[in-house]
């Protein structure tokens, strides 16, 4: 069993996609599906966990932060803050695949694992890492428009 949140970032068109291992407990998705506003903050739900989650687009768009909408195609600096302690304590990865199925929001764990091998889709792997600080940051340069989805997974 796996816990899922879903979330979209607009005009670059990149979904934000987290897969859970079982020991969580199901919650409901915020808005998007896993990333969304929350009292001023923008948070992504993993189980019964959360993260701040920030995407910065320094190049273009200076210190300026996005949530749920990257809106131009550039480096793209991505940020998460644990909310849980528990999270530093657990590997976790992050993968950016095209969405050449075009699941969109209504992607579910059961469409990801229905491409199969991923590397033909990946434009960004990040091998599993703990975090000890409870800060996770990647970055990477969208050069082609489309559809993408964000896949994290904590070990």
């Amino acid at each position: 069993m796996r816990d899922i949140a879903i979330g979209i970032v607009r005009r670059a068109s990149i979904f934000l996609f987290c897969v859970a291992h079982s020991f969580f407990i199901s919650q409901v998705a915020l808005a998007h599906g896993g990333v969304g506003m929350v009292e001023g903050q923008c948070l992504i739900r993993i189980g019964n966990l959360e993260a701040r989650f920030t995407g910065y687009q320094p190049a273009s768009r200076g210190s300026e932060e996005f949530c749920d909408d990257m809106p131009d195609l550039t480096n793209s600096i991505f940020v998460l803050n644990f909310i849980h302690d528990v999270l530093k304590t657990m590997p976790l990865d992050f993968r950016i695949i095209r969405d050449e199925k075009d699941f969109g929001l209504s992607a579910t764990a059961d469409d990801v694992e229905s491409l199969g091998d991923l590397g033909s889709v990946t434009e960004y792997y990040q091998s599993p890492i703990q975090y000890s600080d409870g800060i996770v940051k990647f970055q990477h340069e969208f050069i082609k428009a489309g559809n993408y989805i964000g896949i994290i997974t904590v070990q």
